[in-house]
């Protein structure tokens, strides 16, 4: 249990509820109409549901994912795009075994095979399911900030494949601090894990979606 505390609307960037909400509901509200995302999840991490203001879409991004499926150039560049941001955050890692086609599976191997052996097969899963579910709340922000609506499949696209890319980076965070020390995994842990790289993860999926609106606008 923690005191209650009170914070400016501006300072928050997203709202985390864990477990069932007995009052506040209109609070909540009240913040995401003001396009504070609002998140559920359930007393062992698992995601429930997201409460949002809809947006409506408006960038290149959004326009572009439209064609991708259809359009040769567009699908190369998308493909090209999503391959070397895959590259430069295995880089970013240091990992540098194997091709490179198949580096990014080694990585993830090797990276969950030190916090099965670290922190024990279930505690693992706890912690990944508190991480992704925390991460996968803070995308669909920076996606929604890109222009794209909540709904869209557009935003479903670029959910099912960043989110692999950046949750190897979380992941290879849990085995750095499941080497150093014993992890007991639990909301606020968990919470204070990812609070901890959220500047990174947050620059790391601009930097990408940016340079992807880049290289899609140079479609003539």
């Amino acid at each position: 249990m923690q005191n209650s505390r009170l914070f400016p609307l501006r300072r928050l960037s997203r709202i985390h509820v864990i477990g069932t909400l007995r009052d506040g509901l209109e609070c909540l509200l009240h913040c995401a109409e003001r396009q504070v995302p609002v998140a559920f999840f359930t007393y062992t991490g698992k995601l429930r549901c997201q409460m949002y203001f809809p947006v409506v879409e408006n960038s290149i991004i959004s326009h572009w994912l439209e064609h991708v499926d259809f359009d040769v150039e567009a699908r190369q560049i998308y493909d090209d795009w999503l391959h070397h941001q895959t590259l430069h955050v295995i880089s970013q890692i240091g990992f540098s075994e194997g091709a490179r086609e198949t580096r990014f599976q080694r990585l993830s191997e090797k990276l969950r095979h030190i916090c099965n052996s670290k922190m024990g097969h279930r505690d693992f899963g706890d912690a990944l399911d508190w991480l992704s579910g925390f991460f996968a709340v803070h995308l669909s922000q920076i996606i929604v900030d890109h222009g794209l609506s909540n709904q869209s499949a557009g935003k479903r696209r670029l959910m099912k494949d960043i989110s692999p890319v950046c949750e190897i980076w979380l992941i290879y965070n849990l085995a750095v601090t499941a080497n150093k020390r014993k992890l007991k995994v639990s909301a606020q842990s968990m919470s204070d894990l990812y609070q901890q790289h959220a500047d990174d993860i947050e620059y790391t999926a601009r930097r990408m979606l940016s340079q992807l609106a880049t290289r899609l606008e140079s479609i003539v």
